[in-house]
């Protein structure tokens, strides 16, 4: 065929799969798209709202990190009762929720997440206005992670409507028809071969190969027979050389004994003798000899095919058919026309998938999900992140962009950044131990959270009712330590009051804040007299504690229906309809809750606010630079190369010496340097944290309260410590 010829087949080729690529998609586009003289994204390009990223509410953040900026946004709100945005984010295993926008948001723009190991959890809320989706088009939200110099694409939020789904579901399968219609080669025999005509020339062939082999084999065979014969004469006449050596020479030898016998015996000399008798011996036998050697000269009649000299007729080889000879011979067979169509297909397959696929579906994908159109999305996104020594923030924006099923797009500007303070272990060193120094502090905070049992009927809180004497106690306890230690004094101390499920919502409501009116009575009037005339006492009433109740439930693993019932709470909008149909829908996690968790929620939290008594200003600070070398290797701890900061920290055994050892996980020996070291908040802080992994718990917890007391601000750093977190909650700290 000519180079023209193929050039034309090949325009016909790819002029069809055009034509029916062309007409897959226009079908396509025409059942879903009504108005061709609008692109499907104008409407987006009519309004303002965009999606956002926001930091989740502290308290559905398994880390429990800590905010450290909110930036406040309101929007309008209609007659009804909105949810709140933490119920939203509570339950991290729901792939999307969808919910009603508080009436007044709050968004906070960083926080502190904790290392742990190594690695810090990434976690940020995307919410998705209904007014940017559709069933006509897919939504692509595209996280970004900015780690020092670098912005690394993190996995991607696809939210797609049905009628976008419809159309790349449709082009998908024209596609894999397309795909099905090529003849892959392993099939080609099947498909393209004409295998009568293949048959009879490989017969053919076969018969000219036994041929072949006949004719040698039947060479061969004479040759054999031929040979036999002659190696039969062979050995005839070669025992005949050795009968007449054999017969001839015992002959002349007895006639030469003969002879010597008779010379001696006559007395004559019998020199010469055995040499005369020899000469005639050697004549007769190389006469008989040669002539039997003569007659072993005879050629054979018969030669041997090559290569086969002396070999038997069995191994006489010969050219077999074999499998390139079935190719060799078949190559020649198929419809090569065809062949050219069906390849020239294979070649277009990239070409064929961008004209028939409108839309791939995405790679590196956290969450590809169909949208109902008409409501908000929400997703809390999740992310571990390894942390490499020196990073001590982590930013995220993100990008969004929609695609509508006519292939017209709406591209939506950058979010607001969201910054992440890494907060580690290393974090507590001290670094005014360079310096020999006196760091004050003015302001300080606290709390408390006691179990009281309230009253049903009267005065709410009696201190003499069930173990409530017990409870109260902690609470004077720790004003004594205040007053003891004639550092602190109490500026205001509020009582919050929050209430289980059990009830009605709003009953909940009314009975958490005559309860915290109540306590607050109580120790206003039990403490007034021994407190500072200008301490404040303040009420507040929480109602029904719903985030403590997902977390408890996030928790335990005695709940069987964890997500459904997390599911409910987070898109409840009637509490006590809600709370019933949990009740009916799973009898047992609900006994279970009711039983174990309910009373947990029934707290009372005091807070504390405190002021140091002898500053004026908010900060006193004190200090002697201790060298050069020291601060590097304070340097080198606070950046997390612990390894290098310990070369130089091991000279000078202190309290961040103590520190590094317990960051790479020394813990014998950063315990006993720190048994050895003066007492203080941080000392104490410390060995609670390297007890607790020593599995010395009530040790651990002793050092805790002390550090506490010596350093009620120590209370702030809990929830970037896991090890003192489990410790605090573990033992009611």
């Amino acid at each position: 065929m000519t180079a023209k010829h193929h050039t034309i087949r090949n325009i016909v080729l790819f002029t069809n799969i055009a034509l029916i690529v062309g007409l897959t998609s226009s079908c396509s586009l025409k059942k879903l798209v009504k108005n061709d003289e609008e692109t499907l994204t104008k409407s987006l390009y009519m309004q303002f709202k965009n999606p956002t990223i926001e930091l989740p509410d502290d308290n559905s953040s398994d880390e429990k990190s800590h905010v450290v900026s909110e930036q406040v946004t309101y929007t309008h709100a209609d007659n009804e009762l909105s949810e709140k945005l933490r119920n939203e984010t509570t339950n991290k295993k729901s792939v999307n929720e969808m919910q009603t926008l508080d009436e007044v948001v709050v968004t906070a723009k960083s926080r502190y997440t904790p290392e742990r190991k190594g690695k810090v959890n990434i976690d940020f809320v995307i919410k998705v206005p209904k007014e940017l989706l559709s069933s006509r088009w897919r939504v692509t939200l595209s996280p970004q992670l900015v780690c020092n110099d670098s912005v690394i694409q993190m996995e991607k939020i696809v939210l797609k409507g049905n009628d976008f789904v419809l159309m790349q579901e449709k082009g998908y399968s024209d596609y894999d028809s397309y795909l099905k219609s090529i003849v892959n080669k392993s099939s080609y025999d099947s498909v393209f071969l004409d295998r009568k005509l293949t048959e009879k020339d490989i017969r053919n062939i076969q018969l000219s190969f036994y041929r072949k082999y006949y004719s040698d084999w039947k060479k061969q065979k004479k040759y054999l027979e031929d040979l036999a014969l002659w190696e039969k004469r062979q050995n005839f006449f070669t025992m005949k050389q050795r009968e007449f050596k054999a017969e001839t020479y015992p002959l002349f030898m007895r006639k030469i004994y003969e002879e010597k016998i008779e010379r001696t015996l006559k007395g004559v000399d019998t020199t010469g003798v055995y040499h005369r008798y020899m000469q005639e011996y050697n004549k007769r036998a190389n006469e008989m000899i040669s002539h039997y050697e003569n007659r072993k000269q005879e050629s054979l009649k018969f030669k041997p095919i090559d290569g086969q000299v002396g070999k038997p007729l069995f191994s006489v080889k010969a050219r077999t058919f074999n499998k390139q000879d079935s190719i060799n011979t078949a190559k020649f067979r198929y419809n090569f026309k065809e062949i050219a169509t069906n390849e020239m297909k294979e070649k277009q397959k990239d070409l064929a998938f961008n004209k028939i696929v409108t839309y791939r579906y995405q790679e590196h994908i956290r969450l590809d999900t169909t949208i109902e159109a008409g409501k908000d999305f929400v997703y809390l996104y999740t992310k571990s992140y390894d942390v490499i020594p020196g990073l001590n923030k982590i930013q995220i924006f993100m990008d969004t962009k929609v695609d509508g099923i006519d292939q017209s797009s709406y591209f939506v500007p950058s979010t607001d950044t969201l910054f992440y303070f890494i907060a580690s272990t290393a974090q507590l060193a001290d670094t005014t131990l360079k310096y020999k120094v006196s760091n004050l502090t003015r302001i300080g905070y606290n709390q408390i959270t006691a179990y009281i049992d309230y009253l049903p009927k009267g005065n709410p809180f009696n201190v003499n009712f069930k173990d409530n004497k017990e409870q109260t106690q902690k609470i004077i306890d720790f004003i004594d330590a205040i007053r003891k230690n004639k550092v602190y004094s109490l500026d205001s101390i509020e009582i919050q009051v929050s209430r289980s499920l059990a009830g009605k919502f709003e009953t909940n409501q009314i009975l958490s804040e005559k309860h915290a009116q109540a306590f607050k009575n109580y120790l206003e009037a039990s403490l007034g007299d021994s407190l500072q005339a200008n301490t404040i006492f303040k009420e507040e009433g929480i109602g029904e504690d719903w985030n403590s109740l997902v977390r408890e439930i996030q928790r335990s693993p005695n709940v069987v229906n964890k997500e459904k019932i997390l599911n409910m709470l987070a898109s409840a909008k009637f509490p006590d309809l809600t709370e019933e149909d949990i009740r009916k829908g799973f009898e047992t996690d609900y006994a279970f809750i009711a039983d174990s968790i309910y009373p947990r929620l029934n707290k009372t939290t005091v807070v504390f606010n405190l002021h140091r008594m002898d500053m004026t200003q908010d900060k006193e600070v004190r200090k002697e630079y201790k060298g050069d070398q020291y601060a590097e290797g304070l340097r080198l701890l606070l950046e997390r190369e612990y390894w290098k900061a310990l070369q130089i920290l091991s000279n000078y055994p202190d309290y961040n010496t103590a520190l590094c050892l317990a960051c790479l996980g020394y813990n014998g020996k950063a315990y006993e340097l720190l048994v050895e070291l003066p007492k203080t908040a941080d000392n104490e802080y410390l060995l609670a944290l390297v007890c607790y992994r020593m599995k010395k718990e009530d040790e651990a917890v002793n050092h805790l309260s002390e550090a506490f007391k010596l350093d009620p601000n120590k209370r702030y750093r809990i929830k970037l410590d896991a090890e003192i977190s489990e410790l605090v909650d573990k033992y009611k700290i």
